[in-house]
């Protein structure tokens, strides 16, 4: 019995070692993404063959329209409309550094975050006010 309950005792040292050592892995992963995260805010709008956006605060842009067929895809930055390898010149610590893909469906919106963002996808399905906002860490409500 004395041999069973060291066992069970090193055990359970064990797993509760190494469930520290997960969580305080997570917890490292966590912070790092947070402070990589510059503040933005961002309206977006579908309408009948286009998409039209918004900056509130975080961009050098404050509105944006383009034609977008479904399925097709933008890349959006702290600059306007980009290209997903685009190297930019240099950064501006006025405004925020992002990038994010956005795309129409069927039946709404799909954003991919890229750079910037803690959310790395975003659905929503058109709303009946027909727009949604999103900032770094995701749809506002």
């Amino acid at each position: 019995m004395n041999i069973l309950s060291k066992t069970i005792s090193l055990l359970s040292k064990s797993i509760l070692f190494y469930f520290l050592v997960i969580t305080s892995i997570e917890l490292k992963a966590q912070e790092k993404t947070i402070t990589n995260l510059s503040s933005f805010k961002i309206t977006i709008e579908k309408r009948n063959g286009g998409i039209n956006l918004v900056c509130h605060n975080g961009c050098a842009w404050s509105h944006l329209e383009f034609s977008m067929n479904a399925n097709h895809m933008q890349f959006i930055d702290e600059y306007g409309m980009t290209e997903e390898k685009k190297v930019k010149a240099e950064k501006n610590p006025l405004i925020a550094d992002f990038l994010f893909s956005i795309s129409r469906t069927l039946d709404g919106i799909n954003l991919k975050g890229i750079q910037g963002t803690s959310w790395s996808e975003l659905n929503y399905k058109d709303s009946r006010k027909g727009e949604e906002t999103i900032d770094e860490m995701g749809l506002v409500k």
